[in-house]
């Protein structure tokens, strides 16, 4: 697990004779230099772009940090170490047959051992990591070896033809690049490839969902591989195309029976958590006391377990169920129990950390649970993302299939009334009725509803249309945090959910093994997962069919004590250069912060840190100063300098598909 980040020349190169080192047609390593197009650079080294690079992102590889230049490229690593010890130092270059092949990346082959065993004997290797076997993979079958890992990862792979940037199936690890000119960047983090004062740049359906669904970022001319996909630059020409190497809509449904599908499901489970948990490093779990992250907990037995507990009775008390799981486990639970007097000093950290705003409330609490895993000394925790997207797992997943029995979901959900209250608005089509659901505007529009049309359409089954919607719509804000957060304390997150066996296995399964009624009319979610695992969970945990992540008391908070600040962050917002977020900044006085559904106060104060720290410049005891009213009012501001200059890279078309 690391940072990555480079620099490409774009400009035609020829390429060097066959098994050669690689060396510049006009230039050695040492002077290749950057176009002179890069604001405030001139003929850099373009070494010297990717040392900045990383020391924006240092806090992701604490371990180690190299950097290396070849013909036409600069490329450097900030690891954490996990795998390998030593002999897992990046970029790695191998040579055994022909040009000599560059890789470097951030993330894990969790079967390298498997993909070193297929390789041919011919191999030489002069170690045990994964990033090794990973560029003797690419050596011997190219671009193709990507279908050979199951793991996360973001490469950045070179031959003599191509540079290739590659983002793992569902985009768990990040990538960002941009283009200068005749210069491309990339790097694990946004921020760092973002020109200060930032041009904000928002989608038009951005309120809508609260985050983007194409992969443009809010920095603008600063883009993001999408998932299954990888960049590739021709050496020849200089041209860059992304290509798509992996999706979903391949995987149609299939019958299968009911104990078949128990049983694999219970051992791509097992196996995938085995897969990311063989290792020598100590290791834990992050917890809620729900279904999820407690048959991680039941499978994984690791050596600590980790919560977040919310005292305010506005939420389920978790406790019951953490302490049932725990004397199941026989494993103490960590707690941590988020404080509001050090809100505003955490909030601007998470917000750096982050690139840019979240749509949810729990991030708040991972910052705390990750900064705590951290400080109890674990580098590997897991947790139970993933499953609900793609298993009908959340409540609005319920609401959708039973909407035809809004009183028995209102007496299954109570907690829910706001979110169920939204089917009285829908249209009459399905794709109509989830977006009532997931649209958090004050003002619907066409174009949102288009979004969930055109995802609606790429699945037959109704599961795989909601399944489909949310891995594209809700699932890349949560991976994203889960990165940042855990990374920003130098801890890697893994998520066995996230599997490409037992996502692949999930869409192909009927509708009626992931949501049943019973007969009394309630509606049980993740029907499949609670069948295999009846037998290993905490009884108390197994009969839960309600939906509870990590608790936050932040939209409390900004609804009350908080208050003040909330309405500081709504002038700050208003102050913004155009385009600003302004549908938060007139709804945050109407919407009501008690209601979970509608997140107004918690995007406000967000995209107003944003603001302070990559659009005036300030630091983050000014920014929290200036949010908290301790700074000198609208006058600590400071004045936007003159914005920089556009970038040339055209955004990939379309949406997370």
């Amino acid at each position: 697990m690391c940072g990555i980040a480079g620099a490409l020349s774009l400009l035609p190169r020829l390429p060097g004779p066959p098994g050669s080192p690689d060396s510049a047609v006009s230039a050695g390593p040492s002077e290749l230099f950057a176009p002179s197009g890069l604001p405030g650079r001139t003929r850099r080294p373009l070494s010297g772009h990717v040392l900045d690079l990383l020391r924006g992102q240092q806090h992701r590889g604490p371990d180690e940090t190299r950097l290396r230049s070849y013909d036409g490229i600069s490329v450097g690593v900030c690891r954490l170490s996990i795998v390998g010890g030593e002999s897992g130092s990046q970029p790695v270059s191998v040579d055994c047959r022909g040009p000599r092949r560059i890789v470097a990346f951030n993330g894990e082959i969790y079967n390298y051992r498997d993909v070193r065993a297929d390789l041919p004997g011919h191999h030489r290797f002069t170690g045990s990591s994964d990033s090794e076997v990973l560029a003797h993979a690419f050596e011997e079958w190219g671009i193709t070896c990507l279908g050979r890992f199951n793991g996360m990862f973001a490469i950045c792979a070179r031959d003599d033809t191509a540079t290739y940037l590659i983002r793992d199936r569902f985009g768990v690890k990040p990538l960002y690049y941009t283009r200068d000119d005749d210069l491309l960047r990339f790097s694990s983090e946004a921020r760092c490839l973002a020109s200060v004062p930032a041009r904000l740049v928002l989608e038009p359906t951005y309120p809508d969902f609260e985050t983007g669904v194409g992969f443009q970022t809010p920095f603008e001319g600063v883009l993001e591989v999408p998932p299954g996909h990888y960049l590739r630059v021709d050496h020849r020409t200089g041209a860059v195309v992304l290509h798509r190497y992996y999706c979903l809509e391949d995987f149609p449904v299939e019958p299968i029976d009911e104990a078949e599908a128990v049983h694999t499901f219970r051992e791509l489970a097992e196996d995938a958590v085995r897969v990311r948990t063989h290792t020598d490093l100590g290791y834990g779990v992050y917890v809620s006391g729900g279904l999820d992250s407690s048959v991680i907990a039941c499978l994984a037995r690791p050596d600590a377990l980790f919560s977040a507990v919310v005292t305010d009775r506005t939420y389920t008390d978790e406790r019951p169920y953490l302490r049932s799981l725990c004397d199941h486990l026989g494993i103490a639970c960590q707690t941590v129990t988020p404080d509001p007097t050090a809100f505003v000093t955490q909030l601007v950290d998470l917000v750096a950390t982050l690139d840019f705003p979240v749509t949810t409330l729990a991030a708040f609490s991972q910052y705390l649970l990750s900064k705590e895993a951290s400080a109890q000394g674990l580098r590997i925790m897991l947790s139970g993302l993933g499953l609900d997207e793609y298993l009908g797992g959340y409540t609005r997943h319920a609401a959708f299939l039973a909407r035809d029995r809004p009183s028995l979901l209102r007496a299954q959900y109570p907690s829910y009334a706001p979110l169920l209250d939204r089917l009285g608005t829908a249209g009459p089509s399905e794709s109509s009725v989830y977006y009532a659901l997931i649209n958090r505007s004050p003002r619907p529009g066409a174009e949102g509803l288009a979004v969930v049309d055109k995802l609606f359409s790429t699945q037959r089954s109704p599961l795989n249309r909601l399944a489909a919607t949310d891995m594209a719509i809700s699932l890349p804000p949560l991976l994203r945090a889960d990165d940042r957060l855990n990374m920003r304390f130098g801890v890697e997150s893994r998520a066995p959910f996230m599997d490409y066996r037992l996502v692949e296995f999930a869409y192909r399964l009927p509708d009626a093994l992931k949501v049943r009624r019973t007969p009394d009319g309630r509606v049980l979610t993740k029907y499949v997962m609670r069948r295999a695992f009846a037998d290993l969970l905490p009884e108390r945990i197994g009969r839960r069919t309600d939906k509870v992540g990590f608790p936050s008391a932040v939209a409390v908070w900004l609804a009350g004590p908080l208050s003040p600040v909330v309405r500081r962050a709504r002038e700050i917002v208003e102050d913004m250069p155009q385009p600003q977020p302004a549908p938060w900044s007139t709804a945050a006085r109407q919407a009501s912060s008690h209601d979970e559904f509608s997140r107004t106060s918690w995007q406000v104060v967000q995209w107003a840190v944003w603001s302070l720290l990559f659009q005036h410049g300030l630091d983050p005891a000014e920014a929290g100063g200036e949010l908290t009213g301790n700074g000198r009012g609208r006058s600590a501001v400071r004045e936007p300098p003159p914005p920089p200059r556009s970038t040339h890279l055209p955004s990939p078309s379309g949406i997370r598909s």
